[in-house]
């Protein structure tokens, strides 16, 4: 399978989307979602992809202590609905792996970044996507 662009998605309340061009890599999409726009936009996003990256979100104590982000849940399930209908590959990723590989100052070597929080947690899982099939440099 040729995997030509990648979709990563960290999903919640305030859903970061970044949708890459492998070859080149450039970012054709760097966008904020709220729940409702996400899933309006959703199956228009994975068409454009061949590979799904989404963050994945387990609900643990320590979580429940923090906020309950049903919404992320409620996105994650979206997408997998969604790519299993487009026959698009998802993968779910988690955080600590996409952070620790790609902290801001990397995401500023490859030349992708943005002022979002949620879009920079995007483009992490992105590129961790692209790292495991092999499609992106490890020097920049």
């Amino acid at each position: 399978m040729q995997i030509d662009r990648v979709l990563g998605i960290d999903p919640g309340g305030t859903t970061g989307v970044a949708l890459l061009d492998v070859s080149p890599l450039r970012v054709a999409v760097a966008q904020e979602y709220s729940p409702v726009d996400m899933l309006e936009n959703l199956r228009w996003l994975v068409r454009q992809a061949d590979l799904v990256s989404i963050e994945r979100y387990t609900i643990s104590t320590r979580t429940l202590k923090l906020t309950r982000q049903l919404d992320a849940l409620y996105i994650i399930g979206a997408t997998t609905m969604v790519c299993y209908e487009e026959h698009v590959l998802l993968e779910l990723e988690m955080p600590v792996n996409a952070k620790s590989a790609f902290p801001d100052d990397v995401l500023k070597l490859y030349g992708v970044g943005s002022s979002s929080k949620h879009v920079r947690d995007a483009l992490r899982h992105a590129l961790l996507a692209l790292r495991r099939h092999r499609l992106l440099s490890e020097h920049v």
